[in-house]
């Protein structure tokens, strides 16, 4: 079934016996304001799957992996109004709990703006983070007790130098995710 939520379109269905719901929720902070509304639906399990890009070489477009850590999450004002000469905006890294997974683990930076990461790269690094998105510290904020998490990234570059997605390798893990 195709949803005709103006917000985020989803699509329901069955999958190897159980229900599932593939939704998009947006980029940034829209994706914790989903997660918000699902949380009203009494939703018990967000499997939560997008694309980060890479600030060192641990890895590489087309990996795909998990979380171990977050942070970040400063709105769009606080962050393309920063002097990052004093540090990143935003949390450093907190711990995060996930199921065992056969893959490796990633820290996370959430950012609102893709145009200013690259002023921030090198501390990032130095910071422990591994990859940058826009959602997954607003996803977790958003999250209420009760909801499980847990994050699947494809790793769409290394530092904004870009290559082509494989559309079909990311299709299919999305799948066996589920």
């Amino acid at each position: 079934t195709v949803s005709k939520n103006p917000w985020w379109p989803a699509v329901t269905g069955f999958y190897r016996g159980r229900d599932i719901c593939i939704i998009d929720c947006g980029r940034g902070e829209s994706a914790g304001d989903c997660v918000l509304f699902l949380s009203r639906k009494n939703v018990k399990k967000i499997t939560f799957t997008g694309f980060a890009g890479s600030v060192n070489r641990k890895f590489s477009q087309g990996d795909i992996c998990g979380l171990k850590a977050y942070g970040g999450g400063a709105g769009f004002i606080e962050f393309t109004s920063a002097d990052f000469s004093g540090g990143i905006p935003g949390p450093t890294l907190k711990k995060f709990e996930d199921k065992p997974q056969e893959i490796k683990k990633a820290s996370v930076y959430t950012l609102p703006s893709i145009f200013r990461e690259k002023e921030i790269f090198g501390a990032l690094e130095k910071k422990g983070f591994d990859l940058v998105d826009m959602e997954t510290a607003n996803v977790i904020a958003a999250a209420k007790d009760g909801i499980k998490l847990s994050f699947l990234y494809y790793v769409t570059d290394y530092r904004q130098n870009f290559e082509k997605i494989d559309l079909e390798k990311l299709k299919n893990l999305c799948l066996r995710s589920a």
